[in-house]
């Protein structure tokens, strides 16, 4: 199975704890990268089911897709940075603040350059990471602010959420995808009950 960081970090621990509780963790494999990788992987046959987020609805025969969850994109600060006062900000003011970024391959960068491109700006980038407990931690720390989806900080403490206007709205959507090809086990019969239950 393939999570990418973000979708990891919301649905991975209730996932393997429930498997823990019918001792059936023992033979999953999992595999964390970023969404565009994951589907790559999924095309390849290398997983049989991803855990990911896409920028527009997926629609592939190859597939079965669910949608989890659609997610608005944030800005996130430190509450010790001075923008943490504000509920809303247009992303145009943000050319001389620096970011922390996630790398190239990932959604979240996809995001924060096209957003830099319509609003015209090109602030500094301090940070690149793979990495999202990096990414929070260094915004936690007050490194630098990043754009991110709502399920990047959900649970974070020390970290102020802030609307992005100035630039046309851009959702994300968290999907499930397994390969139309494969017959699931049992154990992967049961993680898609899992997630299915998850409420966020």
């Amino acid at each position: 199975m393939g999570v990418s960081p973000i979708v990891g970090k919301v649905y991975l621990a209730n996932i393997l704890t429930e498997l823990d509780q019918e001792n059936l963790n023992h033979n999953i494999e999992i595999t964390e990268a970023g969404s565009n990788d994951l589907s790559a992987k999924l095309e390849n046959g290398a997983i049989d089911i991803a855990l990911l987020n896409s920028l527009s609805p997926i629609n592939n025969n190859h597939y079965q897709s669910k949608l989890l969850r659609t997610n608005s994109v944030k800005l996130i600060v430190s509450q010790q940075h001075p923008l943490a006062k504000l509920d809303s900000i247009d992303f145009s003011a943000l050319k001389k603040q620096k970011f922390i970024t996630m790398n190239h391959g990932f959604i979240h960068r996809v995001l924060f350059d096209r957003y830099c491109q319509v609003a015209q700006i090109h602030p500094p980038v301090a940070y690149e990471t793979d990495n999202i407990s990096i990414l929070l931690e260094l915004v936690k720390e007050n490194f630098g602010i990043a754009v991110v989806t709502e399920l990047a900080p959900k649970g974070e403490a020390g970290i102020k959420t802030i609307d992005i206007t100035g630039v046309p709205t851009i959702n994300t959507y968290t999907f499930i995808q397994l390969r139309n090809d494969v017959h699931l086990t049992a154990i992967q019969q049961k993680i898609l009950g899992i997630i299915n239950k998850i409420e966020l």
